[in-house]
């Protein structure tokens, strides 16, 4: 009796184990699942050179956010908390199931480590997948506790401080914007290098509007804290221009100033300046957050960095420098260009073109010229569609003149723009500055 006891919980635990250090191979494993990650499953499994799931992506989010979404939340381009509820799978979120192109491989689960020596990748869930060639497109990590007391203020409802960086922060800083009695706002813009970086000043813009029609910007105050030198420092050309629509707006700017301290309870913030290290208190009313962002800890720690965190590649191929079958892109690549969504559509083709190549042996003809785009909400309807590439030259798809902001690119922006992300690039549709044409490599 003891014996078959024994036996049966053996086998029980034998099973477990087997279960849960599973081990399968796939030809393309991809570690993320937002547009990146997507756009290279779609646009590699329609060369029908893919059998079905034979491309992997791996996430554990159950839901896909359009995350510029959240400038449009927290500065009420979309209306009220209530209105953008109901608009949610239009402008906001979809479940990750529906966005992955059928015939590509979903695991929802989390990357623990990358053994790139016997290329191979390691999960929470206790997976290991072995893969021919790995695209690492994870994001970045928003790390909120590098601010000190950030998540207490953030979390507290009665706290003035917001984020559009989260979704849940996104709605909390609508309210804040439309319920504004006046007195000191804060903008603020930690360390380089963060997602969309213009992102901080959209939110800015969009508030002041706020703030005139709600008839309370003459008893305000409106203060931008930024890290950097400048208000755009990816393009001289629209820096020039960005600072003569703040001035317009009476908004007083501070640069070479980095947050990193929050306290709530007295209302004060904490900048120290890049320069002189001396500490600049300041107390606020409303004040806007943006955390600074790293790559995961498992990128960290894999091996494949840059000694700034961010993933070793070639700036050209997107090919890591080191690991010939390891791809990057999006946010988590160590490129000198902006992080946006725009450089992640132009990024994509170049990264499927050359793992084409190198399995058919032949030299890696696609080349990234560090595309990207922000388009830059400056209140009362009116948006400028910011484009540039490496050297931080201008690269504007429509006119030269795109440093005067217009209502056509508000309205791509607020319409056109979420349409195409969700429709078009997770079907491996969209192809960034080429729009709906693919890319000729020559």
């Amino acid at each position: 009796m003891l014996s078959k006891v024994f036996n049966k919980k053996f086998n029980s635990l034998t099973f477990q184990s087997v279960s849960n250090f599973s081990t399968q191979h796939s030809r393309i494993c991809i570690i993320g699942g937002g547009s990146a990650g997507q756009a290279v499953a779609a646009q590699l499994y329609r060369t029908r050179r893919f059998k079905d799931n034979e491309i992997v992506i791996i996430d554990p989010a159950q839901t896909h956010y359009y995350q510029p979404s959240f400038t449009m939340i927290g500065g009420g381009v979309l209306g009220s908390n209530q209105q953008v509820q109901k608009k949610l799978n239009t402008y906001v979120a979809r479940p990750m199931q529906k966005m992955v192109m059928k015939g590509v491989q979903l695991k929802q689960d989390s990357v623990v480590k990358i053994d790139s020596d016997n290329s191979a990748i390691e999960t929470e869930k206790g997976g290991r997948i072995t893969y021919n060639y790995l695209v690492v497109c994870p994001g970045v990590s928003l790390r909120f506790d590098k601010i000190e007391g950030s998540k207490e203020a953030l979390d507290d409802p009665n706290s003035p401080v917001g984020s559009i960086y989260r979704y849940d922060y996104a709605l909390k800083a609508s309210l804040l914007r439309e319920n504004f009695k006046g007195g000191k706002a804060i903008f603020t813009l930690p360390q380089m290098p963060i997602k969309c970086g213009g992102a901080p000043q959209k939110m800015m813009y969009l508030s002041e509007e706020t703030f005139r029609r709600n008839g309370v910007r003459h008893n305000s105050e409106v203060h931008f804290y930024s890290s950097a030198g400048n208000m755009f420092p990816n393009c001289a050309k629209y820096a020039d221009k960005l600072s003569t629509i703040k001035d317009s707006k009476d908004i007083e700017s501070h640069f070479g100033q980095t947050i990193f301290k929050v306290d709530k309870d007295s209302r004060k913030v904490y900048f120290r300046d890049n320069k002189t290290k001396e500490v600049i208190t300041q107390d606020y009313d409303f004040l806007h957050l943006v955390p600074p962002q790293t790559p995961p800890e498992f990128i960290l720690n894999s091996g494949l960095p840059a000694p700034n965190g961010f993933v070793d590649v070639d700036a050209q191929t997107l090919r890591h420098n080191k690991a010939e079958n390891i791809y990057a892109l999006g946010d988590v690549a160590n490129l000198p260009t902006a992080k946006t969504a725009a450089g992640v559509f132009s990024q994509a083709p170049i990264v499927v073109q050359n793992i084409l190549r190198q399995m058919d042996k032949k030299y890696m003809n696609g080349h990234y010229d560090g595309y990207s785009s922000c388009p830059v909400f400056v209140g009362d309807n009116k948006l400028m569609l910011i484009e540039f590439k490496y050297e931080n030259q201008p690269s504007e798809t429509f006119y030269s003149g795109q440093t005067e902001p217009n209502k056509l690119f508000y309205f791509l922006k607020k319409e056109v723009f979420p349409r195409v992300y969700f429709n078009l690039g997770p079907k491996g549709l969209w192809f960034g500055k080429s729009m709906l044409f693919k890319p000729t490599f020559y």
